[in-house]
């Protein structure tokens, strides 16, 4: 699931009210608020078919996935709202699997609140079982959905610092998964994000002020974002410009339990990185209005 994309990011649509009649939307508001909100860019109709044919392909390839493994009973996923997650879904109660969908990070949006018209039997494209990282996430999302037999949250804590250990446990001979950082220079991790309405440049000007001061026990690295494939050109004039402080940039597919494990520290305008870096007891600065 690490390439999949969401079906929000194919929702765009043009100022066409031939498309608006046909869906019954001539009357309404939507047409000035999307205007409003400069999203007015590609075809809906084709969005929507564009996504049901990308759902299409997931499924098949669920079923081929689960075809291998029969007596599964469970199928555990992550960013279940995915197209490639919500095939195998479809799948996987076609086949009255169990889904369970493991938290990946901040649970404090659209998919995983406002749930209160739940039917009775469920939603077919819904897990079964959220897990929840602790009790407080847990308590968000059943805030936000209405009390269902079919969808149902549970606390199953953090499992990947003792996945970490494991990993650990495996190395051979002189391997090593970890290296040492030195105890003399405090790194800080900084996860990106994507521009938005919050982030207007991705590295802020205050933390491209500090790195033009001369910080010998100070190294940054910046972390980019799995879903930001924009950020090139912005990163690229970072490291043509000449700074002091010491920062490096790693890729969203490094390891990050151990870019935590090797931070002092953590920034961010409001990655989920955070809660990760809490399991891990190390400080988040949210900045940001």
């Amino acid at each position: 699931l690490r390439n999949s994309f969401f079906p929000t990011e194919r929702l765009r649509v043009r100022r066409l009210s031939l498309e608006f009649r046909l869906l019954g939307l001539e009357e309404s508001n939507l047409l000035k608020c999307l205007s409003q909100l400069n999203a007015l860019t590609d075809n809906l109709l084709s969005a929507i078919d564009l996504g049901v044919r990308e759902f299409s392909k997931s499924y098949m390839l669920g079923c081929d996935l689960l075809s291998k493994a029969p007596n599964s009973k469970h199928v555990f996923i992550s960013v279940w709202y995915s197209i490639d997650a919500l095939g195998i879904i479809a799948a996987a109660h076609q086949r009255k699997m169990q889904v369970i969908d493991i938290q990946h990070g901040g649970e404090m949006h659209g998919m995983y609140a406002g749930w209160r018209c739940v039917p009775e039997n469920g939603y077919e494209l819904l897990p079964d079982v959220f897990w929840c990282w602790g009790k407080e996430s847990l308590n968000r999302i059943e805030r936000g959905m209405k009390p269902s037999l079919a969808h149902r949250c549970i606390v199953g804590g953090y499992p990947w610092h003792e996945f970490r250990a494991f990993q650990q446990s495996q190395v051979i001979n002189d391997f090593q998964l970890t290296t040492t950082k030195s105890s003399s220079t405090k790194v800080i991790l900084f996860s990106l994000q994507p521009l938005s309405f919050d982030v207007q440049q991705r590295v802020p000007e205050f933390i491209l002020n500090f790195l033009k001061l001369d910080n010998p026990k100070i190294s940054f690295n910046f972390r980019r974002h799995p879903n930001d494939p924009d950020d090139k050109k912005e990163l690229m004039q970072l490291v043509k410009t000449t700074y002091k402080t010491r920062f490096e940039i790693s890729n969203s597919s490094a390891d990050l339990i151990e870019a935590i494990r090797q931070a002092d520290f953590h920034i961010s305008a409001f990655s989920s990185v955070a809660f990760e870096c809490l399991a891990f007891g190390v400080p988040t600065l949210l900045y940001g209005e």
